[in-house]
Formats: C-alpha cells, structure tokens, sequence
C-alpha cells in the first residue's frame, strides 16, 4: 500500500470516528435516544411490508376473505417496537400513509400487496413538539421483542364496487395521542427531532374516532393492534406481510325467545299452537340499573397500544365524554325473527336482517336484565357482565328460555361472531 493511500485512509477513519463520538459522547447528563426514522438501514435487510383485510361489513355479500382495498384505497399507520433489555420503546410508523395500486405489486422492496408507503412527507406532534419526516424504507429488528401497529382509514366504496358519496359529509374524526403522562413528566423524550417512549407506562399512544349509529356507512375504519413478533413472520424466502384487520367501530346486539319445546322466535310464524312464546306479551332487554345508555353516538377509543411487552391486545371501550357526543338507545323489545316463512340461520344479509341492534362498543361493568311480560305476569333474567364484553366489528345472541313458570338466560347458547364478510364461525364463550 502506498503511503498516498494510508494517509487517505486514515482520514476516513478519523472522520468516521469523529461521527460516532458526536453520536454516542454527547454529555453525560442527555444521552441519545434512537431515531424515528434512522438515517442508516435498521439492524436486517428485510423491509416491512403491510396487507389488509376487512373484518366488518355487513353489506358485502360474500363470506370469502375481503381485502381492505374493496373499501379504500388510503390508510394510515402507527407502529412501535418495544425491546425486552431495558430499552425505552420506539416509534416507527409515525402516521405514514400508505396507498394501494394493484399494478405496482413488486416495485418496490415495501411493495408485496399493492400497499405502498414510499415517497411521502408527513409530520407528527407530541406534546409541543413537531418535527416532519420522509416516509422512508423501514426494515424488521430481530433485537425488539415485538412490533405493534394500527392504521385507521376513511371508506371510500361500499366493498361491492360502488363509491361512497361524501357530499356534504364531515370527514371521520381520528384523534391519536399519548394516552399517559407520568405525573409531571412527559411519557415521551425527543431529542434532535426523534422520539423514544418510557417503558414506565402502561399505553402509549390510543386511536380515538367518532362515531354515530345513523351514518355505519360514512364511519372511520379501524384496525385491530397487530403484536408481530418479527421471527413469527420470518419464510425461506424473506418475511410475510403486516395483515391489518380493519372493522367499523360498531357492534351489533340482538336475542332470541326459546319456548319449553326448544323452538326459537326466530322461527315467527311457524312456532306450533302450543308454544310458550305465544304467551309473551312485552320483552324489554337493557342495563339492570334502568338509566344507564345503551350507546349510540360518541367516541370510541378502538385501539390502545400497550408499551408493557406483556400486554398482547388493544383495549376498545366507549368514552362517554359528555352529554352532546352520546345518546340514550329505545331499550332492546323485539326479538329476532326472519321476515320469510321457515328462513332459517344466523348469518344473514340485508333485507332479512331483522331485530339486529347497533351500538357502539362496550364493557359494560353491570349485569343486563330480561323482563318478560308472560300471560299478564313480569318475570326476569339476568346478563352476567361476563358475558357483556362487546366488541367491534362482532354481533352478539342472547337466548332466554320462556316456559309457563320462568324465564331464564341460557349461558350455554350464548354466541358471539363476526358479522362480516370472511367469517361465519360461531365461538361459545
């Protein structure tokens, strides 16, 4: 080597050795936080890639699997990892919005589905910061215990082909923000524009959207939280896709009469002369304490991001944030009955829908009652609030069996589902 090279040689190392320092010694009462967006590749060569599905519609005809593109063509992403070493947890996704284009499938190395995030600006505020980034390649790290994400979008068709008019719509309201403090400080420290998150608290960041029983089809959609684990994801070839399962922020409710021979009220007009439910005069299902709202309208916090790598689901429960964002629902007084003669099952769609009842997700933390008015006397059941935990995207049956002497919630024929296209499982609690 000649001595030209070694002199040029040791200036890069110099130069190099200069940037680490400016890095990692910094002074000691700030260290440095790792970046939202790294300048340099994260610790693997394998892009994270997203898909999609649609959990939770129930205009879409088909019980095959539905991609989320049948719906929208934008989504935007939230996603962190956490770490298991002590390590404060880190934003990756900070808002990136992804669109979808079947024809650009494989031009790119994030591109595997048609979902694209390449290309784009966006900004992103905690607290009273902001900072703006590029939407730029991100790549898995085998390091982290997991990676958590969300996205939420605005429907765009009704799943079956036809756009969605919005003239004279609000847009979906999304609110995202951190969902804790630590007493006086900050869940979050930012350093030179890059932001890391305490292992200290129990959420980070909720996705919080508006929503009202009267207008399903204009409703924002919501993924679930996805907790990957990047091994979980790792093939021969490469690594699978990030699948965000997508629902409307709605639930729905209904309950079936079950008479002493074990015919249902789904059955209407071909219950035999003899059947207990022809006694049945007035049903009324709602809260025990008789003013609590069945909700209607208001916000609805679908997904929560856990910080702890313990924690493996989003929470979804109903924000009653005053009196003007929700209203109380007529009680529950019709069961449910097929408008045809003899038309059976439980997964139905459109017009033979009948007695379905929609609210807004809830857990609710009392029991609910069944009052029967049978041959001129009121008699009752009660809900357990076990079996009260509603969720979005999933309609809930109630059986109550109606014989001469009582009325009784039957535990053993409760079900829950999806009521959407791509499932038609029936899950017993």
């Amino acid at each position: 080597m000649t001595r030209k090279k070694l002199h040029i040689q040791s200036i890069v190392v110099a130069v190099v050795m200069a940037a680490t320092c400016l890095l990692s010694c910094g002074s000691g009462s700030e260290s440095p936080v790792a970046p939202i967006d790294p300048p340099t590749p994260e610790p693997s060569l394998f892009p994270i890639s997203f898909g999609s599905q649609f959990d939770g519609d129930r205009q879409a005809t088909s019980r095959a699997s539905v991609p989320a593109s049948s719906f929208f063509d934008n989504m935007t992403v939230y996603g962190f990892k956490t770490f298991d070493d002590g390590s404060p947890s880190q934003l990756v996704f900070t808002g990136y919005r992804l669109t979808y284009d079947a024809t650009k499938v494989g031009t790119d190395q994030t591109n595997n589905t048609g979902w694209d995030y390449l290309g784009r600006s966006g900004s992103t505020t905690l607290g009273s910061t902001t900072w703006t980034w590029e939407q730029t390649i991100h790549y898995w790290d085998f390091a982290a215990h997991d990676y958590r994400f969300v996205a939420w979008a605005q429907p765009e068709r009704d799943g079956q082909g036809h756009a969605i008019n919005w003239t004279g719509i609000a847009k979906p309201e999304v609110t995202v923000y951190p969902a804790v403090t630590i007493g006086e400080q900050s869940p979050y420290q930012i350093t030179n524009n890059f932001a890391t998150f305490s292992k200290d608290v129990s959420n980070l960041l909720s996705v919080t959207v508006a929503a009202d029983i009267a207008d399903t089809l204009h409703a924002p959609m919501v993924s679930r939280m996805e907790v990957v684990k990047p091994s979980s994801l790792r093939t021969a070839t490469g690594m699978g896709n990030v699948v965000l399962h997508f629902s409307r922020p709605f639930c729905r409710v209904r309950f079936l009469l079950e008479d002493q021979d074990g015919n249902y009220s789904e059955m209407g007009e071909d219950l035999p002369d003899n059947s207990s439910l022809r006694s049945v005069t007035r049903v009324h299902l709602a809260p025990k304490s008789g003013d609590a709202a069945l909700s209607v309208k208001g916000d609805v916090v679908v997904a929560n991001f856990p910080v702890l790598t313990t924690a493996t689901t989003s929470g979804v429960l109903y924000v009653k944030d005053d009196d003007s964002r929700q209203s109380p629902s007529d009680p529950m007084t019709t069961p449910y009955e097929h408008p045809a003669k003899g038309s059976k099952g439980w997964f139905t769609n459109g017009a033979n829908e009948e007695k379905w009842y929609t609210f807004l997700p809830t857990t609710w933390q009392e029991p609910f009652v069944m009052s029967i008015t049978y041959g001129g006397v009121e008699r009752t059941a009660t809900v357990p609030t076990e079996f009260l935990n509603w969720q979005p995207g999933y309609a809930y049956t109630y059986v109550f069996k109606v014989s001469a002497h009582a009325v009784t919630f039957q535990q053993t024929l409760y079900s829950y589902s999806h009521y959407q296209s791509g499932y038609s499982e029936t899950v017993s609690w």
